[in-house]
């Protein structure tokens, strides 16, 4: 199985912080066998995906090893949403001491 057969190019570009041309051209050394300059967090995504992983492995996999995901934009509604409807009894500067704590 490819593995833009499994998650798109742009998909992996938005969980890897990869750029798209980027990951063509290591997607195309790791078809071709040629695996000596993919870095190994990207050659261990690739692996896990071509051996049949299921997509959760792989969020969780790019989560812990590129970095936080944005939440989806629908999300980052329904936050601001609750903050609007709660900003008189949320302190800011604990919630602001909060998220510096804990990113």
């Amino acid at each position: 199985m490819k593995i833009t057969d499994f998650i798109s190019i742009t998909e992996l570009a938005r969980l890897t912080g990869k750029s798209r041309p980027t990951l063509y051209k290591y997607l195309a050394d790791y078809e071709s066998g040629r695996i000596g300059d993919i870095p190994l967090l990207l050659l261990n995504l690739f692996r896990l995906i071509e051996g049949g992983c299921a997509r959760s492995e792989v969020y969780r996999y790019c989560e812990e090893n590129f970095g936080e995901r944005r939440p989806p934009a629908d999300e980052d509604e329904q936050i601001l949403k609750l903050l609007r409807a709660h900003r008189g009894k949320i302190d800011l500067e604990k919630l602001k001491k909060f998220l510096e704590e804990n990113p």
